[in-house]
This record gives C-alpha cells, sequence and structure tokens, in this order.
C-alpha cells in the first residue's frame, strides 16, 4: 500500500490527476492518468514495472474471490 500512495500522492511522477480531479468536477475524481510527458526510456520501463503491479494485484485479488 505504501508504493501506491507514493503513486498517487504526487510523490512520484508517473501518475497524474483525471481532469475531473483536477477542475473538482463530475465523476470518477479519484482516478488517475498516466504522465504522458514522461517518454524516456526509464520512464516507460517505470510505466512497465506498473503495468506489471497492477496485473499482479488484480490477479491476488481473483484467486482471493475463488
Amino acid at each position: 500500500t505504501e508504493m501506491c500512495i507514493e503513486l498517487t500522492n504526487g510523490t512520484l511522477p508517473y501518475l497524474i490527476n483525471c481532469p475531473n480531479a483536477l477542475n473538482d468536477v463530475g465523476y470518477n475524481r479519484d482516478r488517475f492518468l498516466l504522465n504522458p510527458d514522461l517518454t524516456s526510456s526509464e520512464d516507460l520501463m517505470a510505466f512497465k514495472f506498473i503495468g506489471k503491479l497492477r496485473s499482479l494485484s488484480t490477479f491476488k485479488f481473483l484467486q482471493l474471490l475463488t
């Protein structure tokens, strides 16, 4: 959970708030987007790692349901 907090509280630049969160309007204000300004090879490797973390967490959640 600490890693998720670091990704979503602005400590790390990889995720940004969605437009609804920035403007404080509409639904889904608790969502995040990948930061499109990060395009270096190191950033792309970090995005790949974040994707693996998401996949692992989804897999583990599905295992808990069965």
